[in-house]
């Protein structure tokens, strides 16, 4: 029972620092009018984070657990992690999206359709159709929110999967 609390504790103390700083990671990026079309150093500093935020996690588990770390446990605080960022980050979006920037999804299509045509000059228009309307289908921001979760458990997983392979630390039985 000691260890489900101290596992709580750092998946939400942990969850919560990475959901505030990417926060202020995005409203720095929407402060520079930049959000449309995100600069690869904020997606890497995202990135960055997000891999950092969930290996603190579950290092602090490991120290906490008296250097002993299974693979399950690393998994369960990466997602735990991840869920309470993507969580955060999801309210932060919609709130975007509805109430300071009601335009945001017609700005981002717009943009999704010159970034379209400016990769692929020779798209047809039948294709271009396509990809706007799928574009269109999931830019709902209860579906982006949805998405976004999802896509954070994703990378939770894949992260704490790997850290937890690295620092995997089992007690002996005799």
């Amino acid at each position: 029972m000691e260890n489900q609390d101290l596992s709580k504790n750092i998946m939400l103390k942990c969850g919560l620092f990475l959901g505030l700083a990417l926060v202020i990671l995005h409203v720095a990026n929407y402060a520079f009018g930049d959000i449309y079309e995100q600069s690869p150093i904020v997606g890497i500093i995202g990135y960055a984070l997000f891999i950092g935020f969930i290996v603190k996690g579950i290092r602090d588990y490991k120290t906490v657990n008296n250097g002993f770390l299974k693979i399950g446990e690393a998994i369960k605080i990466g997602l735990g992690v991840a869920l309470i960022a993507g969580i955060i980050i999801s309210i932060y979006q919609f709130i975007l999206m509805t109430y300071l920037e009601p335009e945001y999804i017609a700005k981002a299509a717009e943009v999704q359709e010159r970034i379209m045509l400016e990769t692929r000059p020779d798209m047809s228009d039948e294709e271009l159709e396509m990809g706007l309307k799928i574009s269109k289908m999931i830019s709902k921001p209860t579906i982006l929110t949805a998405l976004r979760i999802i896509s954070n458990l994703i990378g939770g997983l894949i992260v704490a999967l790997v850290a937890g392979l690295i620092m995997k630390k089992e007690e002996d039985l005799y």
